[in-house]
């Protein structure tokens, strides 16, 4: 085997060693995040709690045990070398394109919502999986509304407006875009990142608007180099 040979076989090899351990620490940090709701899934089995009448309280729970070991994952990783998670300062017309980005994302889920919404009414498994989104989105579906209490409303919206999208950010964001752009660059990390971002939202009516968002997200972040 000549010289060139050799050295195109290691470098193969070298590649294909990073792009799977890339892809295996993706996995890692995503098992961390699952984890998470298992142990939430534990406290609630041993206490006795009900997930349908108390889910913000589960919602919160799972965030909090997940946020501190994103931020474990993210330190031990950018040691002694370029930080995983970017977070730059941004300046003003960076700030308000990232808001112009934000109110387009929104717009353009709502027309993917409405023109899914006017597919399933004439088309079966689409009405079956508008069914089964609306249900996944309505606060007392499977339960009595006064079995809920207030309390765990109030936490529910706290949650869902801070602190899920903080845990999402700092896994979507800040591990599987980092670790894709470390090895693949800024675009590819974008496009692949979205897609995981989409197929972890679940085969549903979901994954599309999530394929959406999860594309502006990353390409916000990227272009202002901050997860702020």
């Amino acid at each position: 085997m000549s010289d060139n040979e050799q050295a195109g076989k290691k470098g193969f090899w070298r590649t294909f060693g990073g792009v799977t351990a890339c892809f295996l620490l993706i996995l890692l940090a995503l098992f961390l995040f699952a984890s998470s709701q298992v142990l939430a899934d534990l406290i609630f089995f041993i206490f006795g709690l009900s997930y349908k009448t108390n889910e913000g309280l589960y919602i919160i729970t799972y965030v909090l045990i997940a946020v501190p070991l994103l931020l474990i994952y993210l330190k031990i990783r950018s040691y002694k070398r370029e930080p995983l998670l970017r977070n730059s300062k941004m300046d003003v017309s960076r700030f308000c394109l990232a808001v112009v980005i934000a109110l387009g994302m929104l717009g353009l889920v709502t027309v993917y919502m409405i023109v899914a919404d006017k597919i399933s009414e004439s088309f079966a498994p689409m009405e079956e999986a508008m069914e089964q989104y609306q249900d996944s989105v309505d606060r007392y579906s499977g339960v009595e509304k006064d079995a809920v209490p207030f309390w765990d409303v109030l936490i529910e919206a706290f949650a869902l407006t801070f602190l899920v999208p903080l845990a999402e950010e700092l896994l979507f964001r800040g591990i599987v875009l980092g670790e894709l752009a470390r090895k693949f660059g800024n675009i590819w990390a974008i496009i692949l990142s979205s897609a995981i971002f989409g197929i972890m939202h679940g085969l549903s009516i979901h994954i599309g608007y999530a394929l959406i968002c999860g594309f502006f997200l990353g390409f916000v972040y990227v272009y202002t180099d901050s997860i702020k």
